[in-house]
């Protein structure tokens, strides 16, 4: 076989792997964030079917609404992997790109599904590049649905910190004993909450979080805290191209109104 041949051989098998581990990490996250949820809504549900039928259906139908959305994002993943314009992703219809401004709705959702969620927010408001938008999002999408799956009782901080030339967000959650043997951490602490496996098994989720990170140039910190908890942090650095608006906030919202 000639050189070229060789070399096209070797461009085109390299590409197909690219391709698929993007497709992997895309369906890797809306498997884990959505489909973890509905599957822990359900079993309330049928805890719940003959001593509070009524709170049971108001499950159902939540459950309902996140099966929709969950088909929306899934069809939005189908717009971005068939985007060949490189790294600028693109949705699907009129389903928006997932970035910063989506993960208020994002919590929104997990407190839906019974999530207890702390959101802080400070500094200006930012316009990243939408990989680095999508980036941000999917990573603390995926540290919610190692929160609910390892620690389903526990509370948890979502802080999002903005400065013109960083991003830092951070998601932290109390260890409970099935999160300790879930994830391998010495401790000794007393369980926090009923068991997490109705919500599956481990997956491969911090290792999509480390590659997404990879490709933005963002660092990445995921273990236990001296305090007892479970913290993910990324740091995102803001290229000055990508100037923030002149709309800056500051806010606090424990979740209790939702």
């Amino acid at each position: 076989t000639d050189p070229i041949s060789l070399a096209i051989s070797f461009c085109t098998n390299a590409a197909v792997a690219t391709e698929r581990t993007r497709m992997a990490r895309e369906l890797h996250d809306i498997a884990a964030h959505h489909l973890s949820a509905l599957i822990v809504q359900a079993a309330a549900a049928e805890r719940l079917v003959d001593t509070e039928p009524a709170h049971a259906k108001q499950i159902i139908r939540e459950v309902r609404a996140q099966g929709r959305e969950t088909l929306a994002d899934m069809r939005s993943i189908v717009g971005i992997l068939r985007d060949t314009g490189g790294d600028v992703p693109r949705g699907d219809g009129d389903t928006p790109i997932p970035g910063v401004d989506q993960l208020e709705a994002l919590i929104d959702a997990a407190r839906a599904s019974g999530d207890t969620i702390l959101w802080r927010v400070s500094g200006p408001t930012i316009n990243l590049p939408p990989l680095a938008g999508i980036t941000t999002y999917r990573i603390a999408q995926e540290a919610l649905a190692n929160a609910r799956r390892h620690a389903p009782t526990a509370p948890v901080t979502v802080v999002l910190m903005t400065t013109p030339t960083r991003l830092v967000l951070e998601i932290e959650n109390a260890l409970t004993l099935e999160g300790i043997m879930g994830r391998g951490v010495d401790s000794d602490l007393s369980p926090a909450g009923p068991s997490a496996t109705e919500a599956g098994p481990p997956g491969h989720g911090v290792l999509g979080m480390h590659e997404r990170a990879a490709l933005v140039g963002a660092r990445l910190a995921i273990g236990p805290t001296s305090d007892n908890a479970w913290r993910v942090v990324l740091e995102l650095p803001i290229d000055t191209d990508g100037l923030p608006s002149d709309e800056s906030s500051d806010s606090t919202d424990d979740g209790d109104e939702s």
